[in-house]
């Protein structure tokens, strides 16, 4: 793997999102069409809505949306939804699927590190599914974030655990550490989970963020955090990611939960 400057981060993983996102769409049980939501169904856990609380009529910033699933169960909920991504191409399946379902979302092409909003204009902020390996700056994240919820407002990221990038399995199912932990530099990879032989040639950029870079980056931007938990199962649905890895299950962490609150006072 190669190091890469965090600065080239965004633009190359655009290009890499660009470029898979047709395929992305077609991966075997995992493009959810609109007929998906019909009676109630949602891709989010039960717990998600719990955490973040009631969104009727609440303005929801979407961050690194993709292809919209989550943005649809949002915005079936009753939330005033905003989605944000940096791949444009990966913005048109979402799109396409929350006309589809019915539901009125406004999908932005963003630089998550330039968040084009104006301070305190959400009243919730969401992130899920594979989010914090594509931060090229944890610190200058959590202080958009921050900025743009209004004071009061709450921040739910439910991603893979970090400890799922490090270890792997020996022969004898036996873990050990693949990767290191502590070294949280911008790694240039190919390739994509789904597809073998490679045949998507533009690299991608990936960050192993540690727990406490996250949490003290939250915090120094003024968020506090009220709920935090580390679960057995993968951070994806059935049907939309795919990446669980059964054999780990009871020995490490799949998934980490972080509830946040923004404690920022609104600017006189």
């Amino acid at each position: 793997m190669k190091t890469i400057p965090r600065k080239r981060i965004a633009a190359i993983n655009r290009s890499a999102w660009n470029e898979v996102a047709a395929d992305w769409e077609k991966r075997v049980n995992t493009s959810i069409k609109p007929s998906y939501w019909k009676n109630g169904r949602t891709t989010l856990y039960p717990f998600e809505p719990k955490l973040l609380g009631p969104v009727r009529g609440r303005s929801l910033l979407h961050l690194m949306c993709g292809a919209g699933e989550d943005s649809v169960s949002w915005a079936k909920l009753g939330a005033r939804v905003t989605g944000i991504d940096g791949a444009e191409k990966r913005l048109e399946f979402a799109g396409k699927r929350a006309e589809g379902s019915g539901v009125p979302i406004k999908f932005i092409r963003a630089d998550t590190m330039r968040l084009p909003f104006k301070p305190s204009s959400f009243d919730r902020a969401f992130a899920g599914r594979g989010i914090t390996c594509w931060i090229p700056d944890m610190g200058r994240w959590a202080r958009e974030i921050a900025r743009i919820l209004r004071p009061g407002g709450k921040f739910l990221l439910v991603d893979g655990h970090p400890l799922t990038g490090i270890f792997d399995l020996e022969k004898n199912r036996r873990l050990f550490a693949h990767y290191d932990y502590f070294m949280n530099r911008p790694e240039k990879m190919g390739g994509w989970w789904f597809k073998t032989g490679n045949p998507h040639p533009r690299e991608k950029v990936e960050v192993t963020w540690r727990i406490c870079d996250i949490i003290n980056s939250f915090q120094a931007a003024g968020m506090a955090l009220e709920f935090m938990d580390e679960l057995p199962m993968n951070p994806g649905k059935k049907g939309v990611a795919g990446y669980d890895r059964p054999l780990w299950k009871g020995r490490i962490p799949h998934s980490i939960v972080l509830l946040w609150k923004n404690l920022r006072k609104r600017k006189p």
